[in-house]
Order: C-alpha cells, then structure tokens, then sequence
C-alpha cells in the first residue's frame, strides 16, 4: 500500500534530496523522513526533537500509521512520530531545518548554499511577474518554491557553485535579492562580469522584468531587448502608458555603459538624418521588433500619431547615443528587403540617413 500524506490522504511521491530517498505530497509540499534521513541531512538526532506528551492528534505517520505528535527543533514546528522516529515536515519545512546552522547538509559547500535554494524561486518569480498573480496566489508559488530546488537540479548546482569564486556567490546572492525585491536594474548591475548558467539565467529574467513592469498607473504596451551597437550586451526597449490619461507614450532604453546599466538618451531624427524638433506623440502602439536596416541591428516601433498618421520609428545605436528616426506615412509602414515603404515613396539607407528615389 502506498504511503498517504498525513494532512491530507493524497498518496506521496518519491523525491531525491542530496542522495536521500524521501517521501513528498505533490498537493500540500509537505515531505516524510525517516529518523536517518532527518540526521543525515540535518544533523539533528530524532532524540532531539521536544515532543509534545499531550498533542497526539488525528495525523498519522506515513511508515507505521502511529500517530504524530506535535513536536519542535530550532523554532520549527513539525509532527514526529514516536514508534519509529519519522518525522513529517510541512511546506518548507525540510529548507528551513537543513538552513537553521546546526550543520551543513552532507556534500554541500557552505557558500554554495546562499545560491541553491533560491534558483527555482527566482523561475517562479519570473512568472508571477509575467502574468500579475494576486498576492495570494504570489505567495503560495513561492512556497512551493522553497523546496523545488530539492527536487532535480541541486546536485548539478552544487557542482557549478563549488568552481565558482566566493565573491561571485557573493554578487549572484545580492542579484536575487535585488530581483526578488523587484529592481531589475539593480539585480542586472550586480551580474556585470559573472559568465554562468545562473548568471545568464537570472540575466535574461531580470531583462524581462525590467521590459515588463513600470510603476502602477502606468503599463507597459511594447518592448524588446536586442544588441543593437553589437556589443555582446542587449540593450533593453519599452514603450510606457504613463496612465491616468496623460497623452503620448514614453519610450525608454536600458543599455549597458561603462558596466554598468542606465538609462541612455535617445535623439529624434527625420529620414534625412537631421534633427527632428517637436515630433508628433504616438498613442498607440502597433507592432515592436527588430529587424538590420542600417549597418547593424535595429528596433522598429511602428506607432500610431495623435493626428491619425502612421510612424515607424527606427532606433539606431551610436555609442552612447540612440538615433531614433522617424517615417511618416498616410497608411500603414511596411519594410520589405531592407527598404522602408511609406506613401510618401520607399527609404533606403545610405551612410548615416535615408534617400527617397
């Protein structure tokens, strides 16, 4: 007979924890270990643990079907059983215990430890971001996250971290934190200069997030990343709803300069490459992507005008500066083979401007 949760009856799953076969519920995150699992993954002694004489309630152990007794270790509540020693932790519980520092897990480096139970919590956090889950709902996924790492990836983890210098554990801490409190560009600026797979990972999710989120009343209506001065580095593009029914849409650009991320100016230009004074304010956005027009990479945002006209505008980089010039056209844009198409005749691009046949 398969061995049930004891919170509530849903069969429990084999898992893998540092070497160590346990019991897990997939539907409340709870975990079962022997009494030899509980030493050997943190140092406690079943012997340790302060039972409750007077707390045997209605759960029952997975193992031998006693009843659990309320018990405690290091401040953490847990059931244990007094027949054969299991114990039966709640959601994160098993974490908690293995982080409390009455001594390291077996074979894992104590400064690999600051990195591994938080990978999965910063996937999931990615997705909360994404999709704008309730507080609830936020909550309950990064619970669960809590013990996920346990699950597949902490062995391979394990062995990238202990290569890896203690002050870039050190900066991949700080970079979690700085994304799990939401500030992107911090968490991108204590990346600069790690090479591994967390760092590019965590990388790519603090783009996103940065692309993704502004402050409320505002929204975010388009965006992209794309190396656009071919640098290695992306540069980061959204267009912004400021809200509260404040005309015209802000573009901002994120690019890394001198190590370190920061916002960069963008200069407005006609097709012919002179200054554009006064430019129409778009207020609506139709399409964003990046497509090589000029010499290297280009973002393309075509927008419609307040006056009901049509814009393409194409961002090209120069060092510390984006160009950011703009087509007019009385119908939609469309680019085809390296040519800008617009009612007023078909742009190509020649040196730093764009001729009209």
């Amino acid at each position: 007979m398969e061995p049930l949760c004891p919170a509530d009856g849903t069969a429990l799953a084999r898992i893998e924890v540092l070497g160590r076969a346990l019991q897990s519920c997939s539907q409340c995150g709870g975990t079962y270990l022997s009494g030899a699992d509980l030493t050997a993954l943190t140092r406690l002694s079943p012997r340790a643990l302060k039972l409750d004489p007077n707390s045997s309630g209605v759960m029952v152990c997975p193992n031998c079907g006693e009843k659990l007794s309320s018990a405690s270790a290091g401040g953490q509540e847990l059931q244990a059983c007094p027949k054969c020693s299991g114990v039966w932790l709640g959601q994160g519980g098993l974490r908690r215990l293995m982080s409390l520092g009455n001594a390291p897990a077996p074979r894992v480096a104590p400064r690999a430890r600051v990195w591994l139970g938080g990978l999965a919590g910063l996937l999931l956090g990615a997705v909360m971001v994404t999709l704008g889950w309730s507080q609830m709902q936020a909550a309950r996924v990064q619970n669960q996250a809590e013990q996920a790492w346990q699950l597949r990836d902490a062995a391979a983890l394990q062995r990238q971290a202990e290569l890896m210098p203690q002050d870039d554990l050190q900066k991949l801490a700080r970079a979690r934190a700085r994304y799990l409190e939401q500030d992107f560009v911090g968490c991108l600026n204590q990346l600069v200069g790690l090479d591994s797979d967390e760092a590019r990972d965590l990388l790519k999710l603090a783009e996103d997030g940065w692309m993704a989120q502004v402050a409320w009343p505002g929204r975010v209506l388009g965006s992209l990343a794309a190396d656009l001065d071919q640098d290695t580095d992306r540069e980061l593009v959204r267009l912004t709803d400021p809200g509260f029914g404040d005309p015209g849409l802000e573009l901002q650009v994120l690019a890394r300069h001198k190590r370190v991320y920061q916002p960069i100016g963008v200069e407005f230009r006609n097709p012919n490459g002179k200054p554009l004074d006064k430019p129409e304010v778009p207020v609506a956005v139709l399409e964003v992507r990046s497509e090589r027009i000029t010499n290297h990479l280009n973002a393309l945002l075509f927008l419609k005008l307040k006056d009901g006209r049509f814009s393409l505008d194409l961002l090209s980089a120069d060092e510390d500066k984006i160009y950011r010039y703009r087509f007019l056209s009385d119908t939609p844009i469309k680019v085809k083979d390296g040519k800008i198409l617009t009612s007023e005749g078909d742009y190509t691009y020649q040196d730093d401007h764009f001729d009209r046949p």
